[in-house]
């Protein structure tokens, strides 16, 4: 077979492989919280749960980098794999006895199989670059973001259909089949076939910390990605602020119908869906992109649009309509943002550190989310929607301008360092 049939294969394996993993984890994890929600009636028991996972994997960030970079990819993954199989294999298979205590059982199934994503995806996204061709990295990489929102979109929908009629035992076990093809692809995937003959697989003999400091210290001397992980940092905070905000703003303010609430909570992950449809067509879209800064002040007039709606001066239909407009370019916009970055990221850094690069910008972005969730969480239950909003604008364009000089690129496709 030629090289182009083989990248277009792998990339085929890949994206399979990572839909299927997505809604079998997606579906599962719906699932859990809703039993836990059900049978326990704690919120709080429920959010510690949603939090432990990916705070477990933030906190083994400079491990999960160093042994990635340490091992071969491949390796790495399969290992991950093949503990999260066996992890819900007995989960599956002793869940009676697991589920007299509900809390610990979850909290420790959940914990194992967010560190074993980690190592997994990592070793995944380090290895993308020489999976497939130069020129299908972007496709590759939008149709990823594509089938995690079509999963994140669909799975709480299919689950709360289900739910009544599955046992939490029968969704274990779509999960655990879900991580048993996972598993079957990652065999199958080459994950070195189009690496450079010359290059040395592994290397170095620093300590966990000193390794994760040649990661850190990678990102903050690029001149392209300190500033951009820094700008979408500020842009994952901003967008807290409307995740968190307008389900206060449609439900309290506007009481809006339970189909019109889905129509706008849906509106994001439609653009998302566009923008990774349109990026994964042609690698020359990358070339048309606007400036950083450019999207940054388009994103202040979204804000600003959302802050104006707020003052509930329209009708309930037509604010309804205006939400959704708005909030598919916001899926458009984080899509146009996120996917050349994560393309940039593994196409341009070098291999021995891409371990360490990659789990520190997905721990950092995740990190941020975060804090913005608890922060917009406090506020919107002591400030009004306009006013954190209009506040949030003013902000972000302050940052825009301030910066605009250092933030006036297009993320370039191959690394100008």
């Amino acid at each position: 077979m030629s090289n182009r049939t083989i990248s277009k294969f792998q990339m085929t394996l890949a994206t399979i492989s990572l839909f299927v993993g997505n809604a079998t984890s997606e579906f599962f994890s719906f699932a859990l919280g809703l039993y836990i929600l059900k049978t326990t009636g704690s919120s709080l028991l429920f959010s510690i749960i949603a939090f432990v996972g990916p705070a477990a994997q933030t906190l083994l960030t400079p491990l999960i980098g160093y042994l990635v970079d340490r091992f071969p990819h491949k390796g790495v993954a399969l290992s991950a794999q093949i503990t999260s199989v066996i992890v819900m294999a007995i989960f599956v298979f002793n869940i009676k006895t697991a589920l007299q205590r509900p809390a610990l059982s979850i909290i420790l199934l959940v914990t194992l199989l967010n560190v074993c994503d980690g190592f997994q995806s990592t070793a995944y996204k380090a290895s993308s670059n020489q999976m497939v061709m130069a020129e299908d990295l972007q496709k590759l990489v939008s149709l990823e973001q594509l089938g995690s929102t079509i999963t994140t979109l669909a799975a709480p929908i299919l689950g709360g259909v289900l739910y009544s009629y599955l046992s939490l035992r029968i969704f274990s076990l779509i999960e655990l089949i879900g991580e048993t093809i996972v598993l079957l692809f990652i065999m199958a995937l080459r994950f070195r076939y189009f690496a450079l003959k010359t290059q040395p697989e592994k290397k170095s003999d620093d300590s966990i910390w000193q390794s994760f400091k040649q990661g850190l210290t990678y990102i903050t001397t690029s001149t392209i990605l300190r500033p951009l992980l820094l700008f979408i940092v500020i842009m994952d905070l901003a967008f807290s602020s409307i995740s968190i905000g307008l389900p206060y703003i449609t439900v309290k303010v506007l009481n809006v119908s339970n189909t019109q609430y889905g129509m706008i909570q849906a509106a994001i992950s439609f653009g998302m869906i566009l923008g990774s449809l349109l990026l994964s067509l042609s690698n020359t879209i990358t070339q048309k992109l606007p400036k950083i800064s450019n999207i940054g002040l388009t994103f202040c007039t979204l804000l600003a649009a959302l802050s104006f709606i707020s003052f509930n001066i329209f009708s309930v239909s037509i604010s309804v309509a205006l939400y959704i407009i708005i909030l598919a370019f916001v899926g458009l916009i984080l899509i146009v943002i996120n996917i050349p970055f994560a393309t940039f990221i593994r196409k341009n850094t070098p291999e021995n550190l891409q371990g360490r690069v990659n789990i520190t910008v997905n721990a950092t972005a995740n990190l941020s989310i975060s804090v913005g969730v608890l922060l917009f969480g406090f506020l919107f239950g002591k400030f009004q929607p306009t006013v954190i909003f209009a506040v949030v604008t003013v902000i972000l364009f302050t940052i825009s301008v301030r910066f605009y000089r250092a933030l006036s690129f297009s993320i370039p496709k191959n690394n100008v360092d």
